[in-house]
């Protein structure tokens, strides 16, 4: 098999992923404005509870299957066989899933004004299962993963605006939000079939996955506690309108933070090939925390400085409360980031889930008890400040449990150049904000003259790792070129 482009695979990931969050950039003011704040708040804490249902159903799986798979796809059986056993035992975990989940809809009080929203939403976890998208991230085929989904991602855009005009329009929101989310799975359960085909297998085969899987899942049960339980406690404690409220706050900081995670993503199977490799992980490892460190620094810096600007833009001034929430989610910004990259990166494929698991634990434990102890009080901002304290305390975690693994000195120069242009960005927000301008002119002058001054400082002070993104972005883009010349 044809080795990919490492490269070209982040530029698709990051392209994808960009595509994928201008539809919420584009439809979110609409829908906020259209469904307005308690029903936003009852999507959202409708949303919180069937990811914990989604996350029983996937079961870790994924992330085992892109690693253990990345080690075995040059070979057609092995392959074959082993996608076959993912994907038995994927169904199996669905189905225990969905038992749960009616069971809860039935037994919990709480949960009865919520339940239509709930179980439609619940149809992400058949097709997240269909779909098997990990068998696309093992073969790296990230071109085909960012058509389709940009193709379903344009359906529900058009489905959106055309179909939802009213609070009373909730229920068809969330039909096109799964659509949105996961209904590109139709396409790739039917393509997976050509890089792995379903064969017969043996059950007693299945018991060598349970416990690592089961340790990637305990993994994911505690990232998923911290990340969702957030908007759960929240709207069990105070009320819809707080959940729509942070939600907001949440939903912009997601669309920074995605982008990110794609750069990430792509590396997981090359690095899990070069475990035994010293030198060659350790060179792609560098590369990619340098350019995570480039668009991550400086993203944090201007949501923080731009953090009013983005509410009212995307959802206008009756959310202007969640502005607090959205400062200190940029700060949570950069330790998500970081921890998620020696987290899936390093530790995963080095075998080290269990550090990985303590980790999750360890902030997911504090960021439900400093939750229960705040959102009483601070309510929404409670929130997002435990958020920032638990990726904070996780991001240290891993570090400390991947230092053997991996060096950082290499990256010093990079961090002092960035956090040079990153200064430099704060001190022009707050010039430019000093002339009372208008929101739009406000906003735009503030981000195209710090992304301009940034890009300037960081080719003054020979920050290299910006002139190699550069180079492989234009390599990419005359490589793509070339080929429609020949095509044409």
């Amino acid at each position: 098999m044809k080795k990919k482009s490492i490269a070209k695979n982040a530029i698709l990931s990051m392209a994808k992923t960009i595509l994928s969050l201008i539809v919420p950039i584009i439809t979110f003011p609409y829908i906020s404005r259209i469904l307005q704040v308690d029903e936003i708040g009852r999507y959202n804490f409708s949303a919180s509870i069937i990811s914990y249902f989604i996350l029983i159903a996937g079961l870790g799986l994924s992330t085992y299957a892109i690693r253990e798979g990345a080690k075995i796809r040059e070979n057609t059986k092995k392959i074959n066989q082993f996608g076959s056993e993912m994907y038995v035992i994927n169904w199996i975990s669905t189905f225990l899933a969905y038992i749960l989940l009616l069971a809860s809809v039935i037994f919990i009080p709480k949960l009865k004004n919520y339940e239509v929203i709930i179980f439609i939403l619940s149809c992400q976890l058949a097709l997240n299962v269909y779909g098997r998208s990990w068998v696309y991230n093992i073969f790296e085929e990230f071109g085909f993963i960012t058509i389709v989904q940009v193709l379903f991602q344009i359906v529900s855009t058009v489905l959106l605006f055309i179909l939802v005009h009213s609070p009373k329009d909730i229920y068809i929101y969330a039909i096109i939000s799964v659509i949105s989310s996961t209904g590109a799975n139709l396409i790739y359960g039917l393509k997976s079939k050509k890089y792995v085909k379903i064969e017969k297998i043996k059950i007693s085969n299945l018991k060598r996955h349970i416990k690592p899987i089961l340790i990637i899942f305990s993994t994911s049960i505690a990232t998923t506690i911290y990340v969702n339980s957030d908007m759960t406690i929240l709207g069990w404690l105070i009320d819809d309108k707080s959940v729509g409220l942070y939600s907001t706050a949440v939903k912009i900081y997601n669309i920074v933070k995605q982008v990110m995670v794609a750069v990430i993503t792509v590396t997981i199977p090359r690095l899990t090939m070069y475990v035994g490799n010293a030198k060659e992980f350790n060179n792609l490892f560098i590369k990619v925390f340098n350019i995570l460190i480039i668009l991550s620094l400086p993203a944090m810096v201007g949501l923080f400085c731009m953090s009013s600007n983005a509410i009212v833009m995307i959802s206008g001034n009756a959310y202007i409360q969640a502005t607090i929430s959205l400062k200190w989610l940029s700060l949570a910004l950069i330790c998500a980031l970081v921890a998620c990259l020696f987290g899936t990166s390093i530790l995963i494929p080095y075998n080290r889930e269990k550090k990985f698991l303590k980790a999750t634990i360890i902030s997911a434990s504090v960021n439900i008890v400093m939750n229960f102890m705040l959102i009483p009080t601070f309510k929404q901002n409670a929130v997002a400040f435990t958020t920032f304290i638990s990726q904070l305390i996780a991001m240290i975690i891993c570090y400390y449990h991947s230092k053997d693994i991996i060096s950082l000195k290499e990256t010093k120069k990079c961090i002092r150049d960035v956090i040079v242009g990153c200064i430099a960005i704060g001190i022009s927000c707050f010039s430019i904000k000093l002339l009372n301008l208008s929101l739009y002119i406000e906003t735009f002058l503030c981000v195209s003259i710090s992304i301009f001054i940034y890009f300037v400082i960081q080719v003054l002070l020979k920050n290299t790792e910006i002139f190699i993104l550069l180079s492989l972005v234009k390599k990419y883009l005359k490589k793509n070129k070339t080929r429609e010349s020949i095509t044409e």
